[in-house]
């Protein structure tokens, strides 16, 4: 396989792009991809999960009831940057593949390249590897007490044929949902940047708010662009996802919880984290944890719109080389 298929997740060349499986290693730990949200954090965390551990981990039936099953491109280029950073093996590694198996080495830190080689998300790519790499020692968190807001960020960004006026209708909108929840009293630093089509690959717009509290707590919300949606509805998005967090008291947002899942379960000792009704994707990743490792958590309802969810770590931290 040449250095740019491997960048770009092109199929290697004993796989036809129509392949869909693949012949796996045995002595494997097997995870169902098709549990619970059955998507591609499965992947990502049983990924990260093997590498820390040292442990085969073979994920079947991939993604298996989405509209295009197997891996995609996204999820391809994660599971190379994993196996990069644990020096591993991946088996079944090519777009549309419904089975994988990484067998991993020891983790070593450094610099890596992933290319998903068309649209994706370097937050995804990050949440794959961040853990390998993080994973030097772990210790555990409290997040129970939300404490009160100090100050609200508000960012809106337009790219490629998109002119800034869009950002700035966001931006508005934003703000005024934001001042309607928080009053006058709360900071609100308002920014909107426009990269031009010599910048930016494809036309977009977006909005994040993010609120920063005495506890140390960053609460979010985001709103992104799409054709046949106003700048006002994307922005109202945004604020309603921050503002619901907030007003419930909760210690973490609904798109931050489950990536804090795994830290949970590897960190020592207990972890604590108040939230709102835990996703599919958090009770996911809690059951993967808890299958590749001997962490274990309890989810507890707190008041009607918050719940409690504790960790008794692992313990584990990744072989590290210097």
């Amino acid at each position: 396989m040449t250095k740019q298929e491997k960048r770009k997740g092109r199929p290697p060349q004993d796989a036809p792009a129509t392949s869909s499986t693949a012949e796996l290693p045995d002595g494997c730990l097997t995870v169902d991809g098709s549990m619970l949200e059955g998507g591609g954090q499965i992947l990502r965390n049983a990924a990260a999960l093997a590498a820390i551990c040292s442990t085969p981990v073979k994920v079947v039936n991939i993604r298996a009831g989405r509209k295009n099953p197997g891996l995609r491109p996204q999820h391809l280029a994660g599971l190379q940057l994993v196996r990069d950073c644990c020096q591993g093996r991946l088996e079944g590694g090519w777009v549309n593949s419904t089975a994988m198996a990484l067998l991993p080495g020891s983790t070593l830190a450094g610099s890596y390249l992933a290319d998903t080689g068309t649209a994706g998300s370097c937050s995804l790519l990050a949440q794959a590897a961040l853990p390998c790499l993080l994973m030097a020692c772990v210790r555990s968190s409290q997040l129970t007490e939300q404490g009160n807001l100090t100050n609200v960020t508000i960012s809106a960004f337009t790219a490629g044929k998109l002119q800034v006026n869009i950002a700035e209708r966001m931006i508005e909108t934003a703000q005024m949902c934001v001042r309607r929840a928080v009053g006058r009293d709360v900071p609100v630093d308002c920014q909107t940047n426009q990269e031009t089509s010599r910048d930016a690959v494809g036309d977009g717009a977006g909005v994040l708010i993010v609120g920063q509290t005495d506890t140390g707590l960053l609460l979010g919300g985001t709103g992104i662009g799409e054709r046949g949606k106003t700048s006002e509805a994307v922005a109202e998005e945004a604020a309603e996802t921050f503002c619901s967090a907030l007003s419930s008291g909760a210690c973490a947002d609904e798109w931050l919880q489950d990536q804090l899942i795994i830290f949970m379960a590897l960190a020592q000792g207990t972890s604590k984290m108040l939230c709102q009704q835990p996703t599919l994707h958090t009770r996911t990743a809690m059951v993967v944890a808890e299958q590749m490792t001997s962490a274990h958590f309890t989810v507890t309802q707190q008041a009607s719109s918050l719940w409690l969810i504790e960790c008794q770590g692992a313990a584990l931290a990744a072989r590290q080389q210097t």
